[in-house]
């Protein structure tokens, strides 16, 4: 069985791809090379994970692929749907594995899996990675006819703005949390040309006690 994983290089999309490594399996880590490798290996299956680059109808119309969503579809479509979620109070998620189509976030589900949202966003996305790389092996294995979504959508909007607001104490707390990962900018303030980072945020009684990184901008 060929595969293609497409995903950006990153120790989670390296769990990922050794995971299938019994597969006769390639790795697309730039967006400039994936035609030409869908069209030179010619695979079975293309896995989309973590890639926040256009598939364009030419690639996504002839090939069989599938991307990840962390959300519970079709109302969690869109962009940054784990900043979204955790501000809007979600607990619990699923990362499913659906069709990629136009609109983005719109396909068929393949399957899905259900997890916490809880922790810091490195360890979310952590466990994201686990239930991808099951999702895989259970397509792989089963093969299943992915089921269209129903329901009413909506469209999250991309977050932009990671500075900190003070709303109430958990949302400060969910506010650094959701931004905690060697791979996102911090949530932060900017004072007097200074910017102050927070990370490893936990709530003790009534306050957030979180580390704080101080520098001149």
């Amino acid at each position: 069985m060929k595969i293609v994983l497409v995903s950006k290089d990153s120790k989670r999309s390296q769990q990922i791809y050794d995971s299938l490594s019994k597969h006769d399996i390639e790795w697309v880590k730039h967006p400039g090379t994936i035609e030409s490798t869908l069209n030179r290996v010619n695979p079975d299956w293309v896995f989309v994970y973590h890639w926040s680059h256009i598939i364009t109808e030419d690639l996504y119309s002839k090939f069989r692929m599938i991307s990840f969503h962390t959300g519970n579809l079709p109302e969690d479509r869109g962009g940054s749907p784990l900043q979204n979620q955790i501000l809007s109070g979600t607990k619990f998620t699923k990362v499913n594995a659906i069709v990629v189509q136009d609109p983005v976030d719109s396909g068929a589900v393949y399957a899905s899996r259900s997890i916490s949202l809880q922790g810091t966003l490195s360890e979310i996305w952590d466990v994201i990675t686990d239930a991808s790389i099951g999702l895989i092996k259970d397509i792989l294995k089963e093969s299943p006819t992915p089921v269209e979504q129903t329901g009413e959508s909506k469209t999250f909007k991309r977050k932009k703005d990671n500075i900190l607001k003070f709303d109430s104490i958990h949302s400060v707390y969910d506010q650094i949390r959701m931004l905690d990962s060697d791979e996102y900018p911090s949530t932060h303030l900017l004072i007097d040309g200074y910017k102050i980072d927070f990370s490893r945020a936990k709530i003790d009684n009534d306050q957030v006690i979180a580390d704080v990184k101080i520098y001149k901008i």
